[in-house]
């Protein structure tokens, strides 16, 4: 545990520690698979190879590995993007809250999934456009489709959702 927390420390030129921490990822402690998912993110896009590692990772039993995992693909950026998107279509659940996790985390560097939360603000479930709303606003901060898609939200039949899209386009300042 000790080596995986202060591997988790290390700067961005502890390249070679990337293989023992994808081996890492395997132990049977949680504490060590969380750190050595956080010591990845920290490599940031030094450590795209461990990103199948790191979404099979959402599935963990334990939720702070899933969640390291979630916040380390955030942190590896663009190298990520594909991936997560592949894993937002995922039949399990997990998978896919993981996935969304990490882009949302990314924010405005995960542009390439706007399409997709886009779409979800169609769901005729109320949650679901619910939470999408506020993945399109941290994602498409400033990018035209999103206040266009928010500004056409002002007109929702629900309460929720025209609350929320007033508020994003309020914190989007000129860009809106």
């Amino acid at each position: 545990r000790a080596a995986a927390q202060t591997l988790s420390s290390m700067e961005p030129e502890a390249r070679e520690a990337i293989g023992p921490l994808r081996t890492a990822l395997g132990d049977t402690d949680s504490a060590v698979r969380a750190l050595a998912a956080k010591a990845l993110g920290e490599l940031g896009a030094a450590a795209a190879e461990a990103v199948p590692d790191l979404i099979s990772h959402f599935n963990d039993p334990d939720p702070g590995t899933s969640a390291a995992s979630s916040g380390a693909l955030a942190k590896i950026g663009s190298p990520a993007v594909e991936a997560l998107l592949k894993a937002c279509r995922s039949e399990d659940a997990r998978v896919r809250m993981g996935a969304e996790s990490a882009l949302v985390g990314m924010g405005t560097g995960a542009r390439e999934a706007l399409p997709l939360f886009l779409e979800r603000l169609k769901d005729p479930n109320v949650l679901e456009r619910r939470v999408a709303v506020y993945k399109v606003g941290i994602i498409g901060n400033g990018d035209p489709r999103a206040i266009h898609a928010l500004t056409d939200l002002l007109k929702d039949p629900d309460t929720e959702m025209r609350r929320s899209a007033a508020e994003l386009l309020g914190s989007m300042g000129g860009a809106a």
